[in-house]
């Protein structure tokens, strides 16, 4: 047999062939007068690889897809993801999970020779952002008040409200509403993450007073105001 690389024994009749690309082998045949026979085969070798090129992260209530790299030089591809609870379709090559947990998934892929290649990636789920926000705060009439959340200086902020707010994108705005308002608040991380939260400010109705008119009295009376 020829070439030789790849075969358990290039002298025998029935060889295993184990090559790593696709090739021909080419048998000459001689009997004890020399007479020479020459055949050939070609051994296709199917090239089906899968892989990732990273593990990718998430954010909470979120999805992501996930998108293998596939090499072959075949046709009819079958996939099958595992586990697949949380996938929106455990036979597709790209499909989007919502899982809420960390998670490694595995993708099997088999082609039309049967053929079969896997491999697995890890979708971390990142903590979920908290926020301490008083949600119920009482003013008097003209007064003004911080909002004042507590929260990792790093996020960014982006209030919702009318225009008695000192700062929209403030961690800190004052408000100095007239009536009874409800004020939400969008914040994020640099992960692209978010969360909502609302803070709802009631501003009590002025006490109303009249201490009458002014009036005259003579020294040694007395008077009910």
């Amino acid at each position: 047999w020829n070439p030789a690389e790849g075969l358990s024994d290039a002298s025998i009749a029935n060889p295993i062939a184990n090559p790593s690309n696709s090739q021909t082998y080419t048998l000459t045949i001689s009997d004890e007068w020399g007479c020479n026979t020459i055949t050939s085969t070609y051994v296709e070798v199917n090239n089906l690889e899968v892989s990732f090129g990273s593990d990718v992260s998430m954010c909470p209530n979120s999805s992501v897809q996930l998108n293998p790299q596939i090499q072959n030089n075949g046709s009819n591809l079958s996939y099958q993801w595992s586990p697949s609870e949380s996938l929106d379709n455990a036979n597709s090559p790209t499909p989007t999970t919502t899982t809420n947990e960390t998670q490694t998934f595995t993708l099997t892929v088999s082609d039309e020779w049967n053929c079969i290649a896997t491999a697995s990636i890890t979708v971390y789920v990142l903590d979920e952002l908290s926020i301490n926000l008083e949600e119920n705060i009482n003013i008097c009439y003209g007064e003004s008040v911080a909002l004042n959340p507590t929260a990792d200086p790093t996020y960014n902020y982006q209030w919702t409200a009318n225009d008695d707010i000192s700062n929209l994108n403030s961690p800190n705005p004052s408000v100095s509403p007239i009536s009874n308002e409800t004020y939400s608040l969008t914040f994020s991380d640099a992960t692209g993450c978010s969360g909502e939260a609302t803070v709802n400010v009631t501003v009590n109705t002025p006490i109303q007073a009249n201490a009458g008119s002014d009036t005259s009295i003579c020294l040694g009376e007395s008077i009910e105001l």
